[in-house]
């Protein structure tokens, strides 16, 4: 398998295009439970997808190395969810297409529905 670091700038792009927040609103000091759930990601998602400090993610969303550090430990705790570890392949698949390193997906969320892929 090919892996390739994503852009941290392209990451926040995935993120805010699939929970349907503006980057504006991730990087702002909103504390409403839905846009802090995408930055959260955002966290989580900067932390294992790219060589960034905790510093530099923090500078991207206004924040400080311990909010990157709450985020992502937020984001872990929740794994625990099937939803939450179905949101997270989703938007694993997501950057894949984006940078082009595709893993293909057990299953698609669409429309609010999940559905399972064949296998080739």
């Amino acid at each position: 398998m090919i892996t390739k670091r994503i852009d941290i700038f392209t990451l926040l792009d995935v993120i805010s295009d699939y929970f349907a927040v503006s980057k504006e609103q991730i990087i702002d000091y909103t504390r409403k439970k839905e846009i802090a759930y995408a930055r959260h990601m955002f966290c989580y998602f900067a932390r294992t997808k790219t060589k960034r400090s905790l510093e530099e993610i923090g500078s991207v969303i206004s924040r400080d190395h311990s909010s990157v550090i709450h985020g992502d430990k937020k984001i872990n705790n929740l794994l625990m969810y099937e939803d939450v570890r179905e949101t997270v392949e989703c938007i694993n698949y997501l950057i894949g297409e984006r940078v082009g390193t595709i893993e293909p997906p057990k299953r698609i969320q669409q429309n609010g529905f999940w559905y399972v892929l064949e296998e080739k």
